[in-house]
């Protein structure tokens, strides 16, 4: 019975992998690899770099994400990304810690062009984001959208361009998207999409690679019906992915948020009100595990 089980498993995932290599494909950009399945743990912690900042924040956090594609033709392809992000937060002038969970399941659509030299990218984001210490809480629910095109003259470098909104609890969010895909070499990858994240990954050895990245989020959640909690968050971090096999990788990341605010605030007849603003930078390790195919 468990080998028929085994072996259903088995089957499953083979497709995963090869609709993946299929995505990679039909990307064509210079991004050299693709996470089918990423668990992470995050551990934040406060650090006295600026004297200015309160220098309060701790968090403990967990991520599940993954990516499952479905082939519609050639030139189109369905993506859905679920994900998980489990938050507990503290601040110095908090009794207690609080939880936060964010669930979603974006929905891509990926479209390429006659013109081989453009690619359009256009999803759908939906997610639940809550206080999970805070039964029956109305208003938790987010919607948003991106746009992203893709531009290239040559394989080894592609430009990117759209825009991203969200309807956060205080208000729309809309911010315009700027990236880039350029694979330099054979060892040496750029690639993100700004506000959003930025890397460059240098591999070391074939089973070690290593690098330094940018990482930008704007998350709120809710607290009660008309209160919110609004974590605005940057990091530089420098990691080190290591392969155990060809697709299992272990991902350590040691980092130091920037700028990093820390809000509560409310919202009523369409008009947002702080009641704080807190800087809280400090330093943070992460570590993980992913189901990676990589295409270089």
């Amino acid at each position: 019975m468990y080998l028929k089980y085994i072996q259903i498993f088995q089957s499953v995932l083979l497709r995963v992998i090869i609709i993946s290599l299929f995505i990679c494909c039909i990307k064509a950009n210079a991004q050299p690899f693709i996470d089918v399945v990423n668990f992470s743990l995050y551990k934040s912690r406060p650090t006295n770099f600026f004297s200015s900042d309160d220098n309060s924040f701790y968090s403990n956090s967990f991520s599940i994400n993954s990516t499952l594609p479905l082939k519609l033709d050639s030139n189109n392809l369905i993506s859905l990304n679920p994900f998980v992000d489990s938050h507990r937060y503290q601040l110095k002038t908090n009794r207690g810690s609080t939880r936060y969970t964010s669930i979603g399941i974006p929905i891509f659509f990926i479209h390429q062009w006659k013109n081989t030299h453009w690619k359009t990218s256009a999803g759908f984001i939906g997610r639940m984001n809550k206080n999970e210490d805070k039964d029956g809480t109305k208003n938790i629910y987010q919607y948003g959208g991106v746009l992203l095109n893709t531009f290239w003259k040559k394989e080894s470098i592609k430009f990117k361009f759209g825009v991203y909104l969200n309807t956060e609890f205080y208000g729309l969010y809309v911010t315009p998207l700027l990236g880039l895909d350029w694979r330099v070499n054979k060892k040496l990858n750029v690639f993100g999409v700004l506000p959003s994240n930025m890397n460059a990954e240098y591999k070391l050895h074939s089973r070690l690679h290593t690098g330094i990245a940018f990482k930008g989020s704007i998350a709120s959640y809710r607290i009660e019906d008309e209160f919110f909690y609004r974590v605005d968050d940057n990091y530089i971090k420098l990691f080190a992915d290591v392969y155990a096999t060809k697709k299992i990788v272990l991902t350590v990341e040691y980092g130091h948020s920037v700028l990093r605010r820390i809000r509560t605030g409310k919202r009523t007849d369409s008009k947002t009100e702080y009641l704080n603003d807190e800087k809280a930078n400090g330093y943070f390790l992460k570590a993980g595990v992913a189901y990676r195919i990589r295409m270089d």
